[in-house]
């Protein structure tokens, strides 16, 4: 029997743990922390009820009702709203952004990104044409789709490489 409340086990202990939780019969959550690992929430298989999860920078917050954390949903996700008015939900964590629907065999890791491997821009060969392999990807990958003006969306954030996009789609969607 497993007491609700944080314990340290060994790792012999750990592993014998998640052997008898991965077997036990019935339903379950486990909440797993290693030290410098994400934490892990895990539902057993008969999760009916779906267990909504929020973080912030200090702590994990969990419900069986997701109005308890409500303090941390912020947008509503308006194709998830969407599908289920149409009575065709899909299993899917995110109908608020900030909160996480956990449900029947599924599993959340929250992790923070890891740093990012380089702090400034990396050196050229003397003969690199960099505007003509931008040309050429971005080529690359618009033409081997096919842009139907009324089903063709862009994420563009206002950048250069957004504007240069749109520009180099802009006569395959005038068509």
């Amino acid at each position: 029997m497993c007491e609700p409340f944080v314990q340290r086990v060994t790792c012999a202990e750990y592993d014998e743990a998640h052997t008898a939780v991965s077997r036990w019969p019935t339903d379950y959550v486990a909440v797993e922390t290693i030290a410098d690992e994400p934490a892990r929430v895990s539902a057993g298989p008969c999760r009916i009820t779906p267990l909504y999860l929020a973080h912030d920078e200090t702590s994990l917050c969990g419900s069986w009702d997701m109005a308890d954390l409500r303090a941390h949903a912020r947008r509503i996700n308006v194709r998830e709203v969407a599908r289920l008015r149409l009575y065709r939900p899909r299993y899917n964590h995110d109908l608020f952004e900030g909160t996480h629907r956990l449900t029947g065999r599924s599993t959340a890791h929250l992790r923070y990104p890891a740093p990012a491997l380089h702090t400034g821009p990396r050196e050229l060969a003397p003969d690199a044409d960099v505007f003509g392999a931008f040309v050429q990807a971005l080529g690359d990958a618009l033409d081997v789709r096919p842009l139907d003006a009324p089903r063709t969306v862009f994420h563009l954030t206002g950048g250069f490489d957004s504007g240069t996009a749109a520009a180099r789609a802009r006569p395959a969607l005038a068509r």
